[in-house]
């Protein structure tokens, strides 16, 4: 790759590129249900986090950042929109039970990848999205049943910006994780035996 430029978010993993000098690089760690204080270089708990205690020396820490609303699907919007769950129509978690009531990301809704993508930068996704609402046939995953689904593929169309794609909706078999490739359709979810947050770093890694 020659673009030089990147923000990248693990957890749900985004990154963006831009061939710009001028513009910063940016690296941005969001991880799904991680208690704030739990990192090493606070010095609040007895957690060893070792490499994310040497990245913060070369980063902006946010001490007081909190979640707005610490449910999966409306933070991951909120970080998203900058906006409040009832503004961008996130309001719990997404699945198949809050679909009548129009639970997921609008197509047509900003987010600051979308003007990221509308500035230059090149932008990529690695990880769970959790955002789209699941509809039938659902996918045959062992998460989606006729009770009660939570995982759904996610169309170019309403990705926000980002040009590369390697993610899933809600998938949590994580020693045998599945996602959907770039160019893949609904059907064409791949399986991975390998640990997922290791196997989402390893192909940031790759992208970069």
């Amino acid at each position: 790759m020659n673009c030089k430029q990147w923000i990248y978010f693990i957890g749900i993993c985004l990154f963006s590129q831009k061939t710009m000098a001028q513009q910063p690089n940016v690296v941005l760690i969001f991880t799904d249900q991680w208690r704030g204080s739990s990192l090493g270089y606070l010095g609040k708990e007895k957690v060893q986090t070792p490499f994310l205690d040497e990245f913060s020396k070369q980063s902006a820490t946010l001490t007081q950042f909190i979640a707005n609303y610490p449910v999966c699907s409306p933070s991951r919007a909120i970080m998203l929109t900058g906006q409040h769950p009832f503004k961008n129509k996130v309001f719990t978690n997404v699945h198949s039970r809050s679909a009548p009531f129009g639970v997921e990301l609008p197509q047509e809704i900003t987010c600051w990848s979308d003007r990221l993508k509308g500035n230059g930068y090149f932008n990529g996704y690695i990880g769970k999205w959790h955002l789209d609402s699941p509809h039938l046939p659902y996918i045959k995953t062992a998460n989606n049943t006729a009770s009660m689904a939570w995982n759904e593929w996610t169309p170019k169309d309403k990705r926000h910006g980002f040009d590369y794609w390697y993610a899933y909706g809600t998938y949590d078999s994580h020693l045998r994780p599945m996602y959907w490739d770039n160019d893949a359709q609904r059907e064409e979810f791949h399986y991975v035996d390998h640990w997922g947050p290791e196997h989402e770093a390893d192909k940031a890694i790759a992208f970069f």
